[in-house]
């Protein structure tokens, strides 16, 4: 034999260029394991490779049928591999689109449907939703979902269990950045992370409404030593009404990460399993405006505060000036902090 006789391994596999064209492209390899499926004794690993092998026959024949509406119809003419970066970002993208590909809903089984449905994220909003919940929305008063006219809320201590309880109650040293790490944040600086709707930042008579419309809810301290300030912007729900929305990215920055919380989804429900002849018990409590309804400690609601607010101003929208405020206003002069 020459030894100029160059094999087939002696090809380098590498793809030509950056440029070149698209067709006729390779049909996809598969990389992965060669023999019988019927040979692997772990199920779970038979279940693995016949799930790779119908992603690459799909994938096949996507390529396949761009081959041919390309005009290029014998198929022993196609590269073995790919031949520039434009055939090796082509393949990819097929293979992506495979992979998120749901299988045809009549080759799925009820419960398979059942789940696919409970992944899938919902659509732009059910048809009783207006066109947009969700988005961006500038305050309207009249729209602005409020418990207006609650009484008094529930201190959040009387309600949690030991431990977390401890932890609110000693927040300064349990959630709060050491002073050494919040004097970094604090060097680093705010910028950027505290949006307030444009209305309510440039027009004091309408932010005064707003506040007057937290008032009238019961959901305002004030106070004239301020931590922190935050911001706040709303966002359309359903039934034409506004949700109120409070940005305290900055406050956020001086406490130390939360625990995980672990909860079940909507995808849960599609692995519930019950005998035959079984029934299912299911309840469900919903308290109207909960978070709404619950108070924190003053030193920590100065983590919290709302750009500063004129008295008189809100005295005249109110029509009387908040015994909180009031109190303050007798020892203080100037403009005052939520």
């Amino acid at each position: 034999m020459s030894e100029t006789f160059l094999g087939a391994n002696q090809f380098s596999n590498e793809p030509r260029g950056q440029h070149g064209d698209l067709f006729p492209m390779p049909l996809p390899v598969d990389h992965g394991f060669p023999g019988e499926v019927g040979g692997i004794s772990s199920r779970r690993a038979r279940q693995r490779v016949q799930k790779r092998r119908l992603l690459l026959s799909r994938e096949a024949e996507t390529v396949r049928a761009l081959n041919n509406l390309a005009g290029f119809k014998d198929e022993g003419r196609w590269p073995a591999f790919a031949v520039n970066h434009v055939q090796e970002a082509v393949l990819r993208r097929v293979h992506k689109a495979h992979l998120h590909r749901p299988p045809p809903v009549e080759q799925q089984s009820g419960q398979a449907a059942l789940r696919q449905l409970l992944k899938s994220k919902a659509p732009g909003g059910y048809q009783s939703e207006p066109i947009g919940a969700g988005s961006l929305a500038s305050y309207v008063p009249e729209k602005l979902s409020l418990p207006r006219g609650q009484g008094k809320p529930v201190d959040l201590k009387t309600i949690l269990p030991p431990r977390e309880k401890r932890q609110l109650e000693n927040f300064k040293t349990e959630m709060l950045l050491s002073p050494e790490e919040m004097a970094g944040v604090q060097e680093r600086g705010f910028h950027g992370d505290c949006y307030l709707d444009p209305q309510l930042q440039h027009n004091p008579d309408l932010y005064h409404r707003f506040v007057a419309d937290l008032e009238m809810s019961n959901l305002l301290a004030y106070t004239t030593t301020p931590r922190v300030q935050i911001g706040a912007f709303m966002v359309n729900k359903k039934n034409n009404k506004q949700r109120l929305v409070i940005d305290a990215r900055r406050a956020n920055r001086l406490f130390r990460s939360p625990p995980t919380t672990v909860l079940g989804s909507v995808e849960a429900w599609s692995r519930l399993e019950v005998q035959d002849h079984q029934d299912v018990f299911m309840a469900q409590e919903d308290v109207k405006d909960f978070f709404y309804r619950l108070s924190i400690d003053r030193d920590l609601s100065e983590f919290f505060c709302l750009p500063a607010i004129d008295p008189h101003k809100l005295k005249s929208i109110l029509g009387y000036l908040p015994p909180e405020l009031q109190e303050l206003q007798d020892r203080f002069l100037g403009p005052f902090i939520l």
